[in-house]
Formats: structure tokens, C-alpha cells, sequence
């Protein structure tokens, strides 16, 4: 019978003990996260993404943005962060981007994609496709890029190839992009939120983070995780990013060190929504920032290993 279990503190210490600094560790061995993220209009999810990502813990992060804003971008994001540029021609995602990044793409051991990315942009549709068919690492799906997922699905389930081989699909959407994923615009569609994440998880062979105050994530095998930490402030713009790179940190590092991933998942919206509370309490709900949580994920490490 399929289980529905609350995120519980002690998994995530257990989780964050398996990939804890040794005498032995350095950059290489601690993984490396893709970010493949933003636009003209959003190059701040982009940099809250990889800064996200930054700080929980990888050996690596790579991101590439649109030639147009790299320069821009790499003056904002954290100085560890690589920052490459995604070719374009007259403004547009090249029909060649994914060529140009294909050496990084192999290596990484993550990678994000989505954050602040132009849904407008045809060329960024044909990219996303070539990263998900061509993925040998686990690939976190956020923000516009979730608006092509459900042609990648169905071309999926037609498919005679044993998709429980491909590596794990991480999608975090809201409800609104949650009822788009589900073809839906009834709101009864999700009425029961843990049986529809559970589901379209089941039938699709996803992990599926669905986000809200309490976030619930689930597994091809019919678990739902129930994440206890979290607040409403967290409801704010850059939130879903910093999300997206603490996943994309977290999984690279449970990439990296045959670790599961959809326990890495739990951990990681668990830590989130620890440092999203930390954040509470230092700043309030109607100041808070998603930089601050970012910030705040120190402050719920250092709680974490006090056990």
C-alpha cells in the first residue's frame, strides 16, 4: 500500500553525515551542478539558482545563461560560480546551444534548468528537449521549462525503451503549474493534493515536488513525503529558484556518491524550508528574501549537525 510519510529530521542528519566533508574530499569529489537558467527579463533567477547551489555543499557549479546577459550575470552571482555563455543569434537561443555546452553537460552530475529561461524563445525549447534526451545525470525541471514536459512525457510513454533506466526527473512546480502538467484548469484536479502528486508521479516515473507551504514530494513508487518545515513567506518571488539550486547541489552530491535520490530530494526541501523558518525569525515573513533564505541555509547546517 502506498505510504505517506512526514520528512522527519533525523533522515535529513543521516543524509548530510553520508556526504560530510572527509580529510580526503575535495571539488571533484563532491560533485558538479548545471544550471541552465535565465533571460533579459530574469537573469536574477539565474543567479539566485546557482548562488543556491553554491552554498549547499557541491564541489562545482557551472551555469550558462544567454550570451546577452553573461556579463551581467557573472557580476552578480557568487565569484566560485562558473559562469559560460548559451550561444544565441539575433537574440534567440542557437539551434546549436546544446553542442556548445555538451562537454560540461556530460560531466555534470546534475543539472537545473528552467530558472528565468523565455518560454518565448524557440530555440530554448529545442535545448531543453536536447538535455532531457540526452541526460546521463539527474535533471531538475523548474519555472518555464516545465511548460515543455508534458510532449517529453507522452513522447516517453510511447517509447518501447525501459524508462525506469533513464536517470531520475525532478519537476517542481506550483499548483497552477502542477494543474498545466496535468492538462487541467479545474482546481478539483488537485483537490487532494497528495493523491494526485502521487499519481503523476506513479504514472510517469518521476520524483514530483509540488510546492506550497507544506511542499509534498513524490516517488515512481507511489510514496508521498509531507515536508514539515516551511513558512508562508517563502511565498515570494526567487523562492522556487533557491529551491531549484539547493536540489540541483544536493543532487549532484547524492549523484556523485551513489546516494538515493529521492531521499536527497526530501533532504533538500527539508533544509530549504529549515532556512526559510531561520529566516522568519530573523527577519520576518513580509521582509524576508529568498536571498535570505540562501544566507540562512549556513544557520540550518550548523543547527542540523548540532545533534
Amino acid at each position: 500500500m502506498p505510504q505517506t510519510l512526514t520528512a522527519e529530521r533525523k533522515a535529513v542528519v543521516h543524509w548530510l553525515s553520508q556526504t560530510d566533508f572527509f580529510d580526503h574530499s575535495h571539488k571533484y569529489k563532491r560533485g558538479h551542478a548545471l544550471v541552465v537558467a535565465g533571460s533579459a527579463d530574469y537573469s536574477g533567477a539565474a543567479v539566485l539558482c546557482a548562488n543556491a547551489a553554491m552554498r549547499s555543499g557541491v564541489g562545482l557549479v557551472t551555469m550558462y545563461v544567454p550570451a546577452s546577459v553573461k556579463t551581467e550575470v557573472a557580476s552578480r552571482v557568487l565569484p566560485e560560480v562558473i559562469v559560460k555563455a548559451i550561444a544565441e543569434n539575433d537574440g534567440e537561443v542557437s539551434n546549436d546551444a546544446f553542442g556548445a555546452m555538451s562537454d560540461t553537460f556530460r560531466k555534470a552530475n546534475a543539472i537545473a534548468v528552467g530558472c528565468g529561461l523565455s518560454v518565448n524563445d524557440k530555440g530554448v525549447g529545442k535545448l531543453f528537449r536536447e538535455i532531457l534526451e540526452n541526460r546521463k545525470a539527474p535533471v531538475i525541471v523548474d519555472a518555464s521549462a516545465l511548460s515543455f514536459v508534458p510532449d517529453i512525457l507522452r513522447k516517453s510513454a510511447q517509447s518501447k525503451s525501459d524508462k525506469r533506466a533513464s536517470p531520475e526527473l525532478i519537476l517542481t512546480p506550483h499548483d497552477g503549474e502542477f494543474l498545466r502538467l496535468l492538462g487541467s484548469n479545474d482546481k478539483e484536479a488537485i483537490q487532494d493534493r497528495v493523491a494526485a502528486v502521487r499519481d503523476f508521479a506513479t504514472k510517469n516515473n518521476i520524483i514530483l515536488v509540488l510546492k506550497g507551504e507544506r511542499v509534498l514530494i513524490g516517488a515512481p513508487d507511489g510514496r508521498v513525503v509531507v515536508n514539515p518545515t516551511g513558512n508562508s513567506g517563502l511565498g515570494k518571488a526567487g523562492n522556487g529558484d533557491t529551491l531549484a539550486g539547493i536540489l540541483a547541489g544536493f543532487t549532484a552530491q547524492a549523484s556523485k556518491m551513489s546516494i538515493d535520490i529521492f531521499e536527497t530530494a526530501v533532504a533538500a526541501v527539508y533544509v530549504a524550508g529549515m532556512a526559510g523558518d531561520i529566516a522568519e525569525k530573523k527577519f520576518g515573513k513580509r521582509v524576508m528574501t529568498a536571498s535570505d533564505v540562501r544566507e540562512c541555509l549556513a544557520d540550518a547546517f550548523f543547527d542540523l549537525s548540532n545533534v
